[in-house]
């Protein structure tokens, strides 16, 4: 039997939730190397050298996730999901969007988060509503126009509107709070 890039990168998944992130990597790594479009290997990647501390890799990879694909669905766990959320997003490491995973109930959400700014926006699934979670102000103007385009296209509520992501800069936040004073 010879190995396949999607035996390898469900290891690697398995190893990554046990906790050992240096035998994912590689696992990943393998995948990745039997299938280099793999979007799961790379992917998977990205996430676990941010956790082993190599962004520089884990954005490498990233990059070559998102030109397979610029959505990423994650969904509910107990189906048929309750709300679906478009949720936009830039490249870059953790930090440079919202974490919105962690106030998500993830049994009864379906996400689709969109990653802006580089690549079209696909056709998407129904959803009910979008979520801006760009949040690295100072390195995202053109995503942030692509998410305005985006919202004015569409006829959802939309969350955490794009252009008031600006005011949240820390030189944006300093001068509201010197003026203030």
């Amino acid at each position: 039997m010879y190995p396949s890039a999607g035996a390898y990168a469900i290891c690697a998944h398995a190893l990554a939730l046990r906790g050992d992130m240096t035998a994912s990597r590689d696992m990943y790594e393998r995948a990745a190397v039997l299938e280099p479009h793999d979007f799961a290997a790379h992917w998977g990647l990205f996430e676990v050298n941010q956790l082993l501390g190599d962004n520089d890799a884990a954005l490498q990879h990233q990059a070559l996730a998102l030109a397979e694909r610029s959505i990423v669905s994650i969904e509910a766990r107990q189906a048929p999901a309750r709300l679906t959320i478009v949720e936009l997003c830039i490249a870059g490491t953790f930090q440079a969007n919202i974490p919105l995973d962690f106030i998500l109930d993830a049994d009864h959400t379906t996400v689709h988060k969109v990653y802006v700014g580089e690549h079209p926006i696909p056709p998407l699934p129904p959803y009910d509503i979008v979520f801006n979670t760009i949040g690295d102000a100072p390195n995202a103007d053109k995503a942030l126009r692509a998410a305005e385009t985006f919202i004015a296209g569409q006829n959802h509520p939309v969350l955490n509107a794009p252009r008031f992501v600006h005011l949240t800069s820390r030189d944006a936040v300093a001068a509201q709070f010197a003026n203030s004073a």
